[in-house]
């Protein structure tokens, strides 16, 4: 064994060390730091044959924060299309498009871009949306054909406000990607959602969306889909679906998300909102001994009046087991509106109004942003998303009262 002083004084010796460790980690540090920073866009060419654009934007929303994403792509020609997607943005968008505009387009006519693909004889519709995957740096797409309908239902990345338009889906066949993001989202294009499986109980359910992630259980779109969509499993089920996807998407951005949910998001938290008529603060359960259901709504959101209805059934049935509350998510320039819709329905429970709060509101308990929606809170404040709509969850909630 070499003496501590073999170099006359033991500091030297300290310092060749320290000297010959960085020297020999320099090498480490050049290859992370190379490595890192060429993760930080995800760059993709889009060739398109047989039609032009004027502009084309990659569109997405940040799952987190609801932020709409907007990216135009450059290009010289209206075929030939360049996209640079920063990091930040790559790891937090599950649902992007790509839309296009031609000029002379009116407010009224909207485009949207949507890829077919050939496999095994079939044909796969990726259903506008575009997943992003480091693998695919080209794209070559041939336009095949432009569908039109008129007054269509739209809402914009990042709103909840429904507007009608011109929409013109432009189909274009791209090349089958195997073992790639375009792969899975071509198979599963709406997933979670699975066609066939509204009727079915919800066990079989999930085991059919097991069944997918195992399948594909590295999948960014598949979990990025999840972590979208959190709100819509009970514990028990999101568990499952969380616990089937690699340990390496786990710890993704998505992976988190989902992760965090978990822990947080199914046990009530309480907050101060502004009572809709006289601005007074109310926490939004006042009785906690009681079922509390808590429903988001807004004067803008058709669906949500067609919610009215079936309230009313469960207020005249339940009202001395269940607090029924009103969470307007108007802003300040709608507010007028939802006292006015209060008044015209003769609402008989609790309304308060988010306002100013919206993204907080949305943050802390409907974090997917959309209504109508509702918690039913149990009085040990844990807490589970319910649609009164559906025969089988309000059979559930008048049992669940009734206890």
């Amino acid at each position: 064994m070499a003496h501590p002083y073999f170099f006359g004084n033991y500091w030297y010796y300290f310092l060749y060390v320290k000297i010959m460790k960085k020297i020999l980690l320099l090498p480490l540090f050049i290859f992370f730091f190379v490595f890192c920073n060429s993760k930080k866009d995800y760059t993709f060419q889009l060739h398109l044959k047989g039609i032009r654009f004027d502009t084309l934007l990659f569109a997405g929303v940040n799952i987190t924060s609801d932020n709409a994403v907007k990216i135009y792509g450059e290009s010289t020609d209206g075929s030939n299309w360049k996209f640079s997607i920063p990091d930040s943005i790559y790891c937090s968008v599950s649902n992007s498009f790509l839309v296009p505009k031609l000029k002379g387009d009116g407010q009224n006519i909207k485009h949207r871009l949507v890829f077919l693909t050939y496999q095994n004889g079939d044909t796969l519709n990726h259903g506008g949306l575009f997943p992003l995957d480091r693998k695919i740096v080209k794209i070559d797409a041939n336009y095949l054909n432009t569908q039109v309908r008129e007054n269509t239902p739209m809402v914009n990345a990042g709103d909840n406000e429904i507007y009608f338009a011109t929409h013109h889906s432009d189909y274009c066949l791209i090349p089958f990607y195997k073992n790639s993001e375009f792969e899975v989202q071509a198979y599963y294009p709406f997933f979670p959602e699975i066609p066939g499986c509204e009727q079915k109980p919800v066990e079989n359910y999930i085991i059919q969306c097991l069944s997918i992630i195992k399948k594909y259980s590295n999948s960014r779109f598949l979990i990025g889909r999840v972590a979208a969509h959190r709100t819509n499993f009970e514990k028990e089920s999101l568990q499952k679906l969380y616990a089937a996807f690699s340990k390496n998407n786990q710890q993704t951005y998505f992976g988190k998300i989902i992760n965090a949910h978990l822990k947080n998001y199914f046990v009530f938290s309480n907050m101060q909102l502004p009572e809709c008529n006289n601005g007074n603060l109310k926490y939004v359960i006042e009785d906690s001994t009681k079922m509390n259901l808590i429903v988001f709504s807004a004067s803008w959101c058709a669906s949500c009046h067609e919610l009215i209805p079936y309230l009313k059934g469960v207020y005249t049935d339940l009202k001395d087991m269940l607090d029924i509350t009103y969470i307007s998510m108007d802003e300040e320039k709608t507010a007028d509106n939802w006292q006015k819709l209060m008044k015209e329905q003769a609402i008989p429970w609790r309304s308060l109004i988010a306002k100013d709060k919206i993204a907080i509101v949305h943050e802390t308990y409907n974090p997917s942003g959309t209504i109508p929606f509702a918690l039913l809170v149990y009085p040990d404040k844990t807490m589970e998303i319910i649609d009164v709509r559906q025969n089988v969850q309000r059979e559930k909630l008048y049992s669940v009262c009734k206890k």
